[in-house]
Parts: structure tokens; C-alpha cells; sequence
């Protein structure tokens, strides 16, 4: 069907669907598919190659769970406190929040308590998540898993959602919408949806035992996220929830902007800084509640530096595996090819690629002295490289202090965050640059590493004022609870 490779089309059926389906499908919103998180509409719907692997993606999930069900049914006491902070489990972060950093300190020093609720989002494996302890000194909570009955009323959830699919398909004479939803229905059985069916029953029993006033909830457009919206909102009817906008965003972050049914949006939605927050203003017209809350990538340092810079790329990954080794193919090569060049990857904390992408990695490391990839970094790993390439990461704007010019490589799923910031007659004498290949990057990066715009607008200070203005302090005021 054409409309499901036109990024723009596919995205105003998508949102569409809500309305003409929400009452006959009840569950729609919880299904994956209703969330275009890409400007390329042909990742959304993979070929039919991949159904079967969908299907024991999901098998494996429904077994795991089964395994881990939870035989202990004694209800746990109630939980209080005055914010209820949402995001998405890593497995390496057991400290300060992630997403948030030291974001409870500014509420305490409001004089109000916050509960760091962390969610399992489909990664790593949903056995590490289950295995986890609450942290009760740094108020860290893990949703425990479900009963052996409740895993049961899961799957047959998913099995009346395919039920309610196949009769809206018969019943619907529009033949886009109908391909449409049977193109849907072929991938309910995954994995991920699998994972947003048990969330919502796990989501069901904590905010029923726990009556809290205010969510604030990360926001980057995964469906995870507007379950927890409607749930919250339909358990708790004078709770609030507010999205709190962590990531990079451009024009096209479709799940961003769509105006869903009304358990679905959130109350407010806060934003890292005001680039996020003009981009906000432009895009939604049907909420007024949008205000900068600051983010703990600000990078404040008022001194000019001097950085001792080395012969060294960064290769900052994010998302999904396919980008992730587009760019450590990449980054082996340039390694290979120029032995002069420290070449390192860096891979977000929240990625998972399995043990056998380890052992290969450590054996790559041992015949490449100049290769690296792990998911640890520090100042000197930022301020002693010269170029960062990558698709769509934050770190790309939250380091610019540190002189490290930004290597955008284009790519049909991802949209460059600092797009504003590149001269597009001609991107190389921009201080912010892209590149379409290998040949573009090994160019850029055997030219003048100090090579800076004439143009103002595309100069190494805008790009700074940029990253300053994107990631701003945390400013968290009395305000913040006014609409209580």
C-alpha cells in the first residue's frame, strides 16, 4: 500500500485510527504500530520475512514471563510521596536517575518527596528487570512481575485485540484503512507489543495500591508512554501527568506532536530548553500547558578552555541495533584504514547486543590498538577527540563545549537535531557538518579540524549558544504544582 511509504501520509492514518477505532479496538493504544517514531515509514512495516521472528520473539517473552510469574500475593504497602518520576530501566544505572540526574534535589528543595518509578521498556532482557530490588534509600522502584493468572488475562487480551481487528477489517469499507489494519493485525504477536500489554496490567495494580497527585513522565514518543498517560489518568481521576521532553527532537518526530484521544495526552509537557520548546509551540496547537524545565546535560562553565585535542574520532550510538552497527562498521573501517586515528564507539547505557557481539568486540579490540567501544565515557573522552559522527544522539549537542565538531552522517530513519546549525550549499565550512558515507567523513575529517564558519549562524559559538540554550538549568519552581 503507498500510503505505508509516505512518512506524512502513513502518519495522518495512524493518528486517524484513534478515532475511527478506539471504541471497537479498546486496546489499540497499546499497540506499537500506532506510533510512527521514524521518518522511514518502511521500518514501521518491515516485510513479511520478519513476521515469523515477531512471533517467536513474542513466544520466548510470553515463556520468560510465565517462569517468572509472581507466586507472592501479598500486596505491598502503599507508596507515597508527592512526584512520581517515570523513565525507562538501564540496568547499568542503579544511582541517580538517568534521564532526570539530580532533578529530586530541586523538588526537595521545594519541600516535596519524589518516587523514581523506573519502567522496562523491551530492553535488556525482561529477566534482569524482573530480578531487580527496590531501592528504598534512593526511592527507586521496579514494578513487580505478574501473577501466573494475570501473565494468563495478558495473553488473552492480546488474543480479543486480534479478535477486535479481524472484525473491524470486515466491517470497514475504506481499503486504505482496512490494508492498514490488517497490516497491523499480521504484527500484534511481537514482542513488543507483548511487553506493552504486560506493562499495562503491571501499570493496573501500581497506581490502584498507590494514589499519587503528579506523574512526570520522560518523553521521547515510545508507546510506553501514553499507556502510563491513560492509565494514570483513567485510575487516578485527579491525578495529573506531565511529559518531559529528555531527547533531541526535530520537525519529523511524528509521536511527538499527534494529538491523541484525550486519556492519551498529557496534562503539560515540559522541555529541555527553549529550542525544544519553540519547536513544541509550532507544532501543537491543542495544548497550551508547554513550559522549559531545564535538563541535567546543562553544561555550565563560563571559562574559555583550551582542549588538548588527539587524533581521535567518537562515534556516539543511540536507538535502534541496525543504526548501531552501521556506525561500528563505519568506525572499523576508518580503525583499519587509518592507524594514526584513535577511533572509538560509544554505545548508550541502555543498549543490549547480546554476548556474542561482546566476544566480537574483545576480539576486534585485541588485533586493533587503536579500537574501542564500550558504553563508559568521561571528560577526556570528549575533550580530547576532534570529531563525534552520529545519526540523531543528544550527546551531539550536549557536548559542543568541548570543542568536538559534529559529524551528522544522513541516514532515511533519522533526522539531524542540528540541521539549523549546517550550512546546506555548503556543509563542509560549517562547523556543524554531515556526511552521506564513509568517503564524506574520511574528507571532512582530514581537513582543518579548526575549520570554522565566516556565516555567524553556522560558526562553533552559535553552535554552542544552540547546545546551551537545547539543555538549560533546571529550573523547577512553586509553579510547577500550581494546577494540583
Amino acid at each position: 500500500m503507498r500510503s505505508l511509504f509516505d512518512a506524512n501520509r502513513l502518519n495522518s492514518e495512524l493518528s486517524n485510527a484513534f478515532i475511527d477505532f478506539e471504541k471497537r479496538i479498546p486496546n489499540l493504544y497499546k499497540v506499537s504500530e500506532l506510533y510512527l517514531d521514524t521518518n522511514d515509514p518502511t521500518k514501521k512495516f518491515k516485510s513479511e520475512f520478519f513476521l515469523l521472528r515477531r512471533f517467536f520473539g513474542f513466544l520466548k517473552a510470553f515463556l520468560i514471563t510465565l517462569l517468572k510469574s509472581n507466586f507472592n500475593l501479598e500486596p505491598r504497602s502503599e507508596i507515597k510521596g508527592d512526584v512520581l518520576l517515570v523513565s525507562p530501566y538501564i540496568n547499568k544505572i542503579k544511582g541517580n536517575n538517568f534521564f532526570f540526574g539530580d532533578i529530586q534535589n530541586h523538588f526537595h528543595n521545594l519541600k516535596k518527596t519524589t518516587v523514581d518509578l523506573r519502567i522496562f521498556n523491551g530492553v535488556p532482557p525482561i529477566s534482569d528487570y524482573l530480578g531487580e530490588k527496590d531501592n528504598l534509600g534512593l526511592n527507586v522502584l521496579y514494578l513487580p512481575s505478574l501473577s501466573l493468572n494475570e501473565n494468563i488475562l495478558v495473553f488473552k487480551e492480546l488474543l480479543k485485540t486480534f479478535k477486535d481487528f479481524s472484525i473491524a477489517i470486515k466491517e470497514e469499507k475504506d481499503p486504505i484503512k482496512k490494508e492498514l489494519l490488517r497490516s497491523i493485525k499480521k504484527r500484534l504477536f511481537s514482542r513488543t507489543n507483548f511487553f506493552n500489554f504486560y506493562l499495562s496490567a503491571q501499570l493496573d495494580n501500581f497506581i490502584k495500591e498507590n494514589k499519587f497527585k503528579y506523574a512526570l513522565v520522560t518523553f521521547d514518543g515510545s508507546p510506553w508512554e501514553r499507556i502510563f498517560c491513560k492509565k494514570f489518568k483513567s485510575l487516578n481521576k485527579t491525578g495529573r501527568v506531565a511529559f518531559y521532553q529528555h531527547a533531541p527532537i526535530t520537525e519529523k518526530s511524528y509521536s511527538l506532536f499527534n494529538k491523541y484521544p484525550k486519556l492519551l495526552n498529557p496534562d503539560h509537557i515540559y522541555c529541555s530548553g527553549k529550542g525544544p520548546h519553540s519547536i513544541f509551540l509550532n507544532k501543537i496547537s491543542f495544548l497550551s500547558n508547554i513550559h522549559i524545565l531545564g535538563s541535567r546535560k546543562n553544561i555550565q562553565d563560563s571559562q574559555k578552555r583550551n582542549f588538548n585535542k588527539e587524533e581521535s574520532v567518537l562515534f556516539i550510538t543511540q536507538g535502534s541495533s541496525r543504526d548501531i552497527f552501521i556506525l561500528y562498521k563505519i568506525a572499523l573501517r576508518l580503525a583499519f584504514q587509518e592507524r594514526k586515528i584513535k577511533v572509538k564507539v560509544l554505545l548508550h547505557p541502555a543498549v543490549y547486543l547480546g554476548l556474542s557481539f561482546k566476544f566480537l568486540n574483545v576480539a576486534l579490540e585485541f588485533f586493533l590498538s587503536n579500537f574501542k567501544c564500550d558504553s563508559v565515557s568521561d571528560e577526556n573522552t570528549f575533550s580530547k577527540s576532534k570529531f563525534m559522527v552520529y545519526f540523531s544522539s543528544s550527546l551531539a549537542i550536549e557536548k559542543m563545549f568541548y570543542d568536538i565538531r559534529p559529524i551528522h552522517l544522513t541516514n532515511s530513519s533519522n533526522n539531524n537535531p542540528l540541521s539549523i546549525l549546517v550550512d546546506k550549499e555548503n556543509p563542509n565550512l560549517s562547523w556543524c557538518t554531515e556526511a552521506n558515507d564513509f568517503k564524506d567523513i574520511l574528507n571532512i575529517i582530514n581537513s582543518e579540524v579548526n575549520l570554522d564558519s565566516k556565516v555567524e549562524k553556522y560558526s562553533k559559538q552559535n553552535a554552542k549558544i544552540f547546545s546551551q540554550e537545547y539543555f538549560e538549568p533546571f529550573q523547577i519552581t512553586k509553579e510547577f504544582f500550581s494546577d494540583y
